[in-house]
């Protein structure tokens, strides 16, 4: 069964599910939820904000004395922001002597917690002295974060120099991560712009793949967009397809009828139809239900159904 993804995915291909990079994406999704963390109290949440402010406009003239206010942190989730905004003010004077530090903080949930801070800021004065921290981490854990997590910063500063440098690392965790993490970001910044590049990039090492990547980043913002390229590119037929599912049960959800003709026009592929009783089942499932009931085919009838009702 084929499954809608987010908008920005972290799976390696798109084409195969895994669970790969969870650990990656945990870390990512923890930070940005203490980065909007609040008590419930707005005096308090201000005051909170003016110290980790304080401490990392300290930290870019004196880490050490921003670094031994940390043990004012007893709060687990303060602390992080404490050592996320120590590395971030301390990379904005020096970021190759803060990174020395991220690198060799224990234990690693503090390394982690400040290289998200680190590596923004690192990004935004040099991606490639940052790369090139990263990709010499000796910790494999900190390494794959660091890896997407400067993806992330760069795809907005340069996505096609960024994919040009990911391509060049070697394969491992991290490097694809960023990669699919470059591509996702690229396509929802500047579809036309991404889209083109891997379809027109004949001679790019798995272009498929990533074209495959930036269309289905968009199957929730531009699902037309999606179906009207979703032909063009490729040589794999299943990825065609795919693209297609995916793209339908997106706009099933809004025009359900559409939908089914777009199907049609391509001969009613049973993954497509798949696609659109996911999607149409959650605006409105007895409508879906209904249209399912009238086809003819038991056996399609069934399929179909387990879309919306899983045995």
């Amino acid at each position: 069964m084929v499954e809608r993804r987010g908008e920005k995915s972290l799976t390696t291909d798109p084409h195969h599910s895994s669970g790969q990079h969870l650990s990656v994406q945990g870390s990512l999704e923890r930070n940005g939820k203490l980065s909007q963390r609040s008590t419930g109290d707005p005096r308090r949440d201000g005051e909170i904000q003016n110290e980790l402010q304080r401490i990392e406009d300290l930290a870019r003239n004196n880490h050490d004395a921003a670094i031994s206010l940390l043990d004012s942190f007893s709060d687990p989730e303060l602390r992080a922001l404490a050592l996320a905004a120590i590395a971030r003010g301390w990379a904005k004077s020096d970021p190759k002597a803060a990174g020395a530090w991220v690198a060799k903080l224990e234990p690693e949930i503090d390394s982690t917690s400040a290289a998200l801070g680190l590596i923004p800021a690192w990004v935004a004065e040099s991606p490639d002295d940052c790369l090139k921290w990263a990709t010499d981490l000796t910790s494999a854990n900190l390494r794959e974060l660091s890896l997407a997590q400067l993806a992330d910063a760069w795809v907005s500063k340069d996505p096609q120099r960024a994919v040009a440098c990911y391509f060049a690392l070697k394969p491992e965790p991290g490097s694809e991560t960023g990669l699919h993490v470059i591509v996702s970001q690229w396509a929802l910044d500047a579809p036309e712009v991404a889209v083109n590049y891997f379809t027109q990039t004949a001679d790019l090492a798995r272009r498929e793949e990533f074209l495959e990547t930036a269309l289905v980043s968009l199957t929730n913002k531009n699902p037309a967009f999606v179906w009207s390229h979703a032909a063009a590119g490729f040589s794999d037929s299943v990825r065609i397809l795919n693209v297609r599912a995916m793209a339908l049960e997106a706009i099933s959800e809004t025009n359900p009828n559409e939908a089914i003709q777009l199907a049609e026009s391509v001969g009613n592929d049973p993954e497509l139809l798949m696609g659109i009783a996911r999607g149409w089942s959650l605006k409105d499932e007895a409508a879906a239900k209904e249209w399912i009931s009238r086809i003819t085919d038991p056996e399609l009838t069934k399929l179909l159904m387990r879309q919306i009702s899983p045995p």
